[in-house]
């Protein structure tokens, strides 16, 4: 075949933009040698393949794989690159192309600066060692990167792109996260409604009947450009199970940076795989905490214990010892079942006949027990104390809903200096009279949404105190347990028989 007759393809990469919006000069000057050699040669160029700020180890380039699908169909003769590492830096890719494939096409490749050209046959060994070179100082440049990346979150910069729900960027560091006080809110009632007794799916169900938008869905409406391969759909404010339960398990949330929780396969792919809990990269106290750690860790607790839930539960006779009952003999947990109008525990291992006797008990019996036996314990609790130290251990939940006022009373300043911006920035020309009326109606409504819930609160904190007693107060903690109570004031409970059939109930307080 005449120099006249072979067509050239020249193939150009650069690894990252030069940051202008053309094509990086570097990837001209690479195009100007390539042209050059060719009319030089007398080839004529069939056509030019640019692939600006991909790596060398990357097998998805665009132009790269438009190339190799032309050579596969015969339409030119030659490869034409820089050097072999601007073809690729993957030695499997290099073998794969230059050495097997190209050779059964009838494709000459080369490589003008490092002299590879597969004509010569003598020079297959020094391309494979290029290949080696090139693939090792790729392998030397991720370890460099993936040790700095790792110095940086240890002093606990956050390098994500996006922040978990909750969650924002800070504005004056990129590094930093801040409390998005509209999500924070969500994520402590995901808290409260799970420490109240509520499943995880239950608390997605009425989450989404609240039309409460999902973490998706909220960045989405913030602009942040995030894509969740797992969300078939957004808008629709539909909160999985999945989404609540990776709220409740999130140490982020005590104000922890915890980081490197995935790590690539290999420098050579994209793939990532979970890293072992262990080998996480945690940080504490590196931005404002949404629960405290005693919250987080009860929830932790009550995470490791598997509920049972069922059309039972919905009945009156709803079982407040999910997770909290245990066979005082296997240790196994006890399973809600009804009969007719009746609901039981039962031993799991006893039902299945697994090496224990079937123990039963009925629940409005239990609920007695517990009842009398919460009741017991307050007393001894209260014995030597005075009404004021009374009231302060059992209205704790006064002074969370004082906290909740005056964190409703900065969120209220807050839009209140954010509505009075939007004057300025419309008066001045920054946003549209559309985008300022959208912006004030969703500010109105927040505001009108806190002030209704100041309300609930201010009559809530005015009841306290009211004409009560330590016997008034025993009564009001302990007149119908629930699993709040409960939850709060055992560990566990473990149920057993006498040899007489006599019921033996063993509670394990958390004080």
């Amino acid at each position: 075949m005449s120099d006249k007759n072979i067509k050239a393809a020249l193939y150009c990469r650069l690894s990252k933009d030069d940051g202008s919006c053309a094509e990086s000069e570097s990837i001209q000057n690479q195009k100007m040698l390539l042209t050059e050699y060719a009319v030089k040669m007398g080839w004529d160029i069939y056509r030019v393949y640019s692939d600006d700020d991909y790596s060398g180890l990357d097998k998805d380039r665009p132009e790269f794989n438009s190339m190799l699908e032309d050579a596969r169909a015969h339409k030119f003769n030659i490869v034409l690159c820089k050097n072999q590492s601007r073809f690729s830096r993957d030695m499997e890719i290099v073998e794969k192309y230059i050495h097997n494939l190209f050779p059964i096409w009838n494709i000459r490749f080369i490589g003008l600066v490092d002299n590879a050209d597969t004509l010569n046959s003598a020079g297959k060994k020094s391309r494979q060692i290029n290949g080696l070179i090139n693939e090792w100082y790729c392998e030397d440049i991720s370890e460099n990167v993936k040790a700095a990346l790792n110095i940086k979150k240890r002093n606990g910069q956050y390098l994500g792109c996006w922040c978990p729900y909750g969650y924002r960027l800070n504005r004056n560091d990129r590094h930093k996260m801040e409390i998005d006080e509209r999500p924070a809110d969500t994520v402590r009632r995901v808290y409260s409604l799970f420490l109240s007794g509520h499943s995880i799916r239950t608390i997605a169900e009425r989450l989404s009947a609240d039309k409460v938008q999902t973490p998706s869905d909220y960045k989405r409406c913030m602009g942040i450009n995030y894509f969740n391969p797992s969300v078939k759909s957004y808008g629709n404010n539909r909160w999985s199970a999945g989404t609540v339960r990776k709220i409740l398990k999130d140490r982020t949330y005590t104000g922890a940076l915890v980081q490197g929780r995935e790590k690539k396969v290999s420098y050579k792919s994209k793939k990532v795989v979970p890293v072992d809990k262990s080998q996480w990269l945690v940080v504490e106290n590196c931005h404002e905490a949404i629960v405290s750690h005693e919250i987080f860790e009860r929830t932790q607790k009550m995470l490791t214990v598997r509920r049972r839930t069922g059309k039972a539960e919905k009945t009156e006779f709803k079982n407040i010892f999910g997770g909290k009952a245990f066979c005082a003999d296997c240790k196994s947990p006890m399973l809600k079942n009804t009969v007719g109008v009746r609901a039981y525990l039962r031993c799991r291992k006893g039902v299945n006949k697994l090496g224990c006797s079937l123990h039963t008990i009925r629940i409005d019996a239990l609920n007695e027990i517990v009842l009398n036996g919460i009741r017991d314990r307050l007393r001894g609790m209260f014995e030597h104390m005075e009404i004021e130290s009374i009231l302060s251990v059992c209205f704790e939940p006064a002074e969370q809903n004082r906290y909740k006022k005056e964190r409703a009373l900065r969120r209220i300043s807050a839009l209140e200096r954010s509505m009075a911006d939007i004057y300025v920035e419309k008066s001045t020309g920054e946003i549209t009279a559309d985008i300022f009326d959208r912006l004030k109606e969703r500010y109105v409504s927040e505001i009108r949404e806190i002030e209704k819930k100041l309300e609930i609160l201010d009559s809530e904190l005015a009841e306290v105190g009211n004409g009560l007693n330590a016997d008034s107060l025993i009564n009001m903690l302990a007149g119908q347990p629930d699993f709040e109570v409960f939850n709060c004031m055992a560990d566990r409970i473990e149920i057993g028989e006498s040899n007489k059939g006599i019921k033996k109930i063993f509670i394990y307080w958390n004080f």
